[in-house]
Order: structure tokens, then C-alpha cells, then sequence
């Protein structure tokens, strides 16, 4: 009996030895060298309620310091309310995970290292739309790193892979110059590679006075008419386009756009789309090409210009003491104009959905013949005569008021209309005695 006893005294002893020397042991001895942190907070009780006030002032401390966003050209200072920490979920995960079972009593207490649970506001998530050159999740991925440890390093952003944008053209439009622009670099330089973010409003005219680029009038134009082109190949929302109501040499009628920096007109126009594009513009020799670019998408737009209607211009007679009686000179040739309407239809590639929008009506008014007659007395008789000679915009009906001409017997233009054609105006407008259009707001 007492061998027995002394023999499980032994292994008793021998079991102690080996289990106090084992790795395992030694390793969880060195380790507690180091303590358990909670967001790089360095965690020393095991008390919720202490963990979670030390938890708190830590981030109210760190909220204090500067939240920096940098890189790629960014420099953003971020507002710490953009932040949202759950404290509770945090240290109720950290007690479970530190926590051993009693029949482990002899292991040392694990080192635990967690991160601090967060969640980043939609506000900030919108304000980092506004740059459109970086990628968002990877820039949010670093964002939420660097607040799930209480991090005071600046927070780096990181840059939009253009590759992945430039995988399938989805519009183009590609034209002959025949303007000498100079200024056109500028412009180009600027829109190229300009990525056009999902959900986002895109104003030409904020991105030259972003940009301060000083491009003309006529330049301006250019870009704008260009853009919208390609922008009616798309499923894009066109926010607002202004016509410039002449008809340009480099496209159809309905087709051009115009952009005002001196007043509200601009041109805009809205990514509806999940997936942001990128702008690529080009110009070679004379000819310039503007593309848009995304990942594949069975999306297609197409435009067509249609309802062509011919507007007939009128025949202007100005009057001059100044001729000889009967003397007549023609002054300028007449030049039809027109009404159209362009239309965009949107469908999918692969299936039956289509869809067909009136995207606008536009009017290009006509050039008026213009005759210079020497002054004669009108006939008072004639319907289509439109005589105005008091200047009060108003036609004066008899011969009575031939009298009031120039005494000094300088030129005195009257206007004496011809094929007036009321039902080629738009609703509401009328030919003012110049033989412009002139329709009410």
C-alpha cells in the first residue's frame, strides 16, 4: 500500500514537471509579456464597465486629433461625427474571447487583440463621391481601418483602376474640324480621362471654372455639342442642354448644345447607372474623337433626329429717301429655317425592353430676304403690309404717315412683309419689324 501511494506521488510529480515546462506553456508564459488590447488600447481588467469607460475616452480623445484623408491629389479632412462606434458589442466580444473554461485553471490568460467595432455614416461615403479619380470601397476599406484602431497616421486614399473603366466603348462621335481653335488643348486636356461617377451630376460649365480654363465662346460650344452627342448613345439623364439655335458646320441640327459662363445656361447631364464611366478624348490632325468608356453592359442607347419641318422666310422691304424712285437693291438672300425634334430610344441588348423619349424640339429661325426700295407711298390697300414708321413696334396702317420720314433726308428703313406664314412660327411667337422671331416667355 504504501509503494502504490508512493508510485502515484511520483507520476504526480513528473506530470507537473512536464505540463509547467511544456511549449505550450512557455509560450503563453513569454506572451503575457504583452497585454490585450482592444483598438491598440492596451486592456488590463476584466471588468465590463471599466473596459467600456476606458474604451470611451480613448475614442473621444482620438475624435480631438485631426482625421486626415490624403493622397492621389486629395487632401480631406474628415469630420469625426462621420464615425460610429458600438463600445458594447466591442468589449462583450472581447470578455468572451479572453474568458477560459475553470478546468483550464492552470493556462496562463490568452492575449487577445481585437479591433474596435465601427460604422462609417452615409455622409461621408456621399462626400467621397465627389472625387470620382478614387476607389471607393478601398478608400472606405482604409477609412474604417484606421478608425477600428484608433489610428492617428494619415489616412491613405487609393486611386481608381482606369483600366477596368476602358474595357468596352459604349458611345463615340467623331468629327472633321474645319475651326482653328487655339484654345481647344486646354479644354481637351481637362475632359480627358474625366471619370464620370455612378449616381452623380456632371455640369461642363462647373468643370471649366473648376478647371479655370479659358476657352472661348465658340470653343465652349464645340465641347458641349460633342458631349451631348455621345451623351444621347447612353441611358444618361440629360439634367439640362440649351440649343444654340443656329445649326453648326460639324453637326445636325438638334444635335448641338450651348453653354453660357455668363448666364445659367449649362450643360448636364446624370450617370444613372451602377457602375461609374470614364471620358476619352482625342484629337488628331483635324479630326476629334470623343468616347465613353465602361464595363460591359447590356445597355444601348441610340438618338434620331426626325419631324424635319421647313420654316419659309420672308421677304423684308426697307425703305430710303435716299434712292432713286424705283431704284430697288437686294440686300440679303433669304435662308429657310427649320423645326426638329430628336428622339432617343433605349434598349437592352439581350432582351425585348425598349423604350423611346422625346428629348427635345428645337427651332433654328430663317434668314429673311431683305430688299432696300426708294421711298414711295405704300399701299395702304396691300394685306401683307406691316409699315412702322413711329418706331413703336407697330405696324401704321395709311398713307398719312409717309410724311414723318427723316427731314434731313438720311435713310429711314420701313418694312413691308411678304409670305408671312404664321403656322411656321412656334406657338405664340411673332416676326418683329427686323423679321426676327420673337417668342413670350
Amino acid at each position: 500500500m504504501k509503494k502504490t501511494g508512493k508510485l502515484l506521488l511520483s507520476i504526480s510529480l513528473v506530470f507537473f514537471y512536464v505540463v509547467s515546462f511544456s511549449p505550450e506553456v512557455l509560450v503563453m508564459a513569454e506572451s503575457t509579456e504583452s497585454s490585450s488590447t482592444i483598438g491598440n488600447v492596451e486592456i488590463e481588467s476584466d471588468k465590463f464597465d471599466e473596459i467600456k469607460d476606458l474604451i470611451e475616452e480613448e475614442i473621444k480623445l482620438w475624435k480631438e486629433n485631426p482625421i486626415v484623408l490624403s493622397g492621389n491629389g486629395t487632401d480631406i479632412s474628415l469630420n469625426p461625427d462621420w464615425f460610429i462606434f458600438d463600445v458594447n458589442s466591442t468589449v462583450e466580444r472581447y470578455l468572451l474571447e479572453s474568458s477560459k473554461p475553470w478546468y483550464t485553471f492552470w493556462k496562463k490568460d490568452p492575449v487577445i487583440h481585437i479591433p474596435l467595432s465601427v460604422k462609417i455614416n452615409q455622409i461621408l461615403r456621399n462626400e467621397l463621391l465627389k472625387y470620382s479619380h478614387l476607389n471607393q470601397e478601398e478608400t472606405i476599406s482604409n477609412i474604417k481601418k484606421h478608425a477600428e484602431n484608433l489610428s492617428n497616421e494619415p489616412i491613405e486614399t487609393v486611386a481608381l483602376d482606369l483600366s477596368i473603366l476602358e474595357s468596352e466603348r459604349q458611345a463615340f462621335t467623331l468629327v472633321e474640324m474645319n475651326l482653328n481653335l487655339v484654345d481647344l488643348p486646354e479644354i481637351l486636356d481637362a475632359l480627358n480621362n474625366q471619370i464620370i461617377p455612378s449616381g452623380q451630376i456632371f455640369s461642363l460649365k462647373e468643370k471649366i471654372q473648376k478647371d479655370n480654363i479659358t476657352s472661348n465662346e465658340e470653343t465652349i460650344d464645340l465641347v458641349a455639342s460633342l458631349l451631348y452627342s455621345v451623351i444621347l448613345q447612353t441611358n444618361y439623364e440629360i439634367i439640362e442642354r440649351h440649343s444654340q439655335q443656329k445649326i453648326p458646320n460639324y453637326l445636325e441640327a438638334g444635335i448641338e448644345a450651348k453653354v453660357d459662363m455668363n448666364s445659367e445656361k449649362d450643360f448636364k447631364f446624370k450617370n444613372i447607372n451602377e457602375i461609374p464611366s470614364i471620358l476619352k478624348i482625342s484629337l488628331k490632325d483635324n479630326t476629334l474623337l470623343v468616347e465613353l468608356f465602361s464595363v460591359p453592359n447590356n445597355i444601348k442607347g441610340e438618338y434620331q433626329v426626325l419631324e424635319k419641318e421647313a420654316v419659309t422666310p420672308r421677304t423684308i422691304y426697307r425703305y430710303s429717301s435716299t434712292m432713286n424712285a424705283g431704284e430697288e437693291t437686294l440686300v440679303q438672300e433669304g435662308v429657310p429655317g427649320l423645326k426638329v425634334s430628336v428622339y432617343r430610344t433605349v434598349s437592352d441588348k439581350q432582351g425585348p425592353y425598349e423604350s423611346q423619349e422625346l428629348v427635345s424640339t428645337d427651332y433654328y429661325p430663317p434668314t429673311h430676304r431683305i430688299i432696300m426700295k426708294a421711298v414711295g407711298v405704300p399701299n395702304a390697300s396691300d394685306k401683307d403690309l406691316e409699315v412702322d414708321l413711329n418706331g413703336d413696334g407697330l405696324p401704321d396702317r395709311g398713307n398719312n404717315d409717309v410724311n414723318n420720314t427723316n427731314n434731313q433726308g438720311e435713310q429711314n428703313d420701313i418694312e413691308e412683309s411678304e409670305n408671312i406664314d404664321s403656322d411656321t412660327l412656334p406657338e405664340g411667337s411673332y416676326y418683329d419689324k427686323a423679321g426676327n422671331i420673337i417668342t413670350p416667355k
